[in-house]
């Protein structure tokens, strides 16, 4: 579904009718809205992209429930905002993440960066463009995998 001017908020419905779905592509549309917490249970869920979109609001923490994800993308939102929910620290099987805000002049996510995401065995994180405080938690030399 990426790429094809849809509108509208992503449908609280979308994980008790799409049980066994394994990718979400909403990528580069123009939808609004803050992510529904029930992404949470698309527990079969790879792969998740709603970049580049008009989504505003806080990243859920129920998207740590996702433990089959390889990856994650929700840059280029230029509304989203809050810190990174903890719980992204249980996707064990998370490969790719991309938090970029990508929009100058957009606040994008603040806080202090999670220690729990040093648990992650990720080989690529990006994280540009948004406004951390405090410094890089030393455990995040344990990323031995990044390229």
């Amino acid at each position: 579904l990426d790429n094809l001017g849809l509108t509208g908020t992503i449908p609280r419905s979308i994980a008790t009718t799409f049980t066994s779905l394994t990718l979400l592509n909403l990528a580069n549309n123009e939808l609004s809205g803050t992510l529904p917490t029930e992404i949470g249970l698309l527990t079969n869920l790879d792969s998740l992209n709603v970049e580049s979109n008009q989504i505003r609001g806080s990243l859920p923490s129920e998207l740590g429930k996702l433990t089959r994800l390889s990856s994650l993308g929700v840059n280029a939102n230029p509304q989203m905002t809050g810190s990174i929910p903890t719980e992204l620290g249980r996707l064990s099987a998370l490969n790719e993440l991309y938090l970029e805000n990508g929009n100058e002049g957009a606040t994008g996510f603040i806080g202090h960066l999670p220690t729990e995401l040093s648990l992650l065995n990720t080989k690529r994180i990006v994280l540009g463009g948004n406004s951390f405080s405090g410094t890089i938690p030393t455990e995040y030399g344990q990323f031995v995998n990044l390229t």
